[in-house]
């Protein structure tokens, strides 16, 4: 079992709590599950089953059911969403950590 998967979890943990989470408004957390310490796919899928059978219980059916599961930064636009974390102030080794995370390359300034 390699160890890089675990230590890049951790480091991963470590810079959302330290340099990213008090960034973003705790109401746009909601409904999320990535940044919670019980968030876990397998805690999304609960709450959607859940969600589901919810509805069904009440109505005969449900008329239309979509889930997606790509990778949400795959569909963002990098440059837009680099200049926005440089809007943050953050220092230069967490941008440079996030762009290397995604394996992005850093546009020439």
């Amino acid at each position: 079992m390699s160890v890089i998967p675990h230590l890049s979890r951790i480091a991963e943990k470590i810079m959302v709590r330290n340099w990213l989470l008090h960034f973003i408004r705790a109401h746009t957390l909601l409904d999320q599950f990535a940044f919670k310490p019980t968030g876990s796919t397998t805690a999304v899928l609960v709450h959607f089953t859940r969600h589901i059978t919810r509805l069904l219980e009440y109505n005969q059916y449900v008329r239309c059911l979509m889930i997606d599961f790509s990778k949400a930064v795959d569909t963002v636009d990098h440059v837009i969403l680099l200049s926005k974390l440089v809007k943050f102030d953050l220092p230069g080794f967490v941008i440079n950590w996030i762009c290397s995370f995604f394996n992005w390359s850093l546009p020439a300034v």
